[in-house]
């Protein structure tokens, strides 16, 4: 027989926040948010050698720097400058590029349901690069400018990141002292991970040009670092379950 009633169980409901480990996320989320802010030209830097390690490492060549401003405030900047592989006279290859990918995409939205509207972005994405090449095949987005639209776009992450790991660490985890350590923790993956996928998106324009840029900067962009945050956030509630108690099973 099912009993008359439950035993409270360990929820968010349950998990007491007392002020001082709000007041604490608050405090690093701020000091954070300053850092970002004030050093945002240092980090930048930082990005941009980091960059520039990683593509010659992987073998892309670097025809030097070019200095790009992001923001008011921030830069100027020197990214490195990568060739980017144009499709003038030579509109066969962008053909055999653009017909791969698309058979690529209709297996995958074939043999994976829950990946169909995702892919069907993707598509969209790939075929509008493919029109402005066919109607305009001198079109080109060289490596600085592609560099420059991916750091505006970075630049405003890192600076809600955290708030966001705040928001999501400081009611879950047990102690304030945890809380901002996974905060840091996941402020200096921001920093590392978006070189990583820049870098990727650089080597892959010097190999196929300009027809994947815009399906990258949506896949590795924002989309990319909205993962991260939530894979931070599933390894801190997991942790968090074992401090807190495991949530009661139901009993018959």
């Amino acid at each position: 027989m099912r009993r008359p009633y439950i035993y409270p169980h360990r929820s968010l409901r349950f998990v007491p926040i007392p002020a001082t480990r709000v007041i604490v996320g608050v405090a690093a989320a701020v000091v954070l948010c300053a850092v970002t802010a004030f050093r945002g030209t240092d980090l930048l830097v930082a990005h941009a050698r980091l960059c520039g390690l990683l593509l010659r490492l992987a073998g892309i060549p670097v025809e030097g720097t070019q200095t790009i401003g992001v923001f008011g405030g921030l830069g100027p900047v020197d990214v490195p400058v990568t060739p980017v592989l144009t499709y003038e006279g030579h509109l066969l290859e962008a053909a055999v590029l653009l017909i791969s990918s698309v058979l690529l995409l209709v297996v995958v939205y074939r043999y994976i349901s829950l990946a169909r509207n995702f892919v069907l972005c993707l598509l969209t994405l790939v075929v509008a690069s493919a029109l402005v090449i066919f109607f305009n095949p001198s079109f080109q987005i060289s490596s600085p400018l592609f560099t420059k639209i991916w750091l505006r776009g970075e630049i405003l992450i890192w600076l809600l990141l955290p708030w966001v790991s705040t928001f999501l660490f400081v009611p879950v985890h047990s102690t304030a002292l945890g809380a901002v350590l996974w905060a840091l923790g996941m402020q200096a993956y921001a920093y590392l991970w978006s070189a990583v996928r820049l870098t990727f998106c650089l080597g892959v324009a010097y190999y196929t040009g300009t027809l994947f840029l815009l399906l990258l900067w949506f896949s590795l962009g924002v989309l990319a670092d909205l993962l991260y945050i939530l894979v931070f956030y599933s390894v801190v509630v997991h942790q968090a379950c074992g401090r807190w108690g495991r949530r009661a099973s139901w009993q018959y």
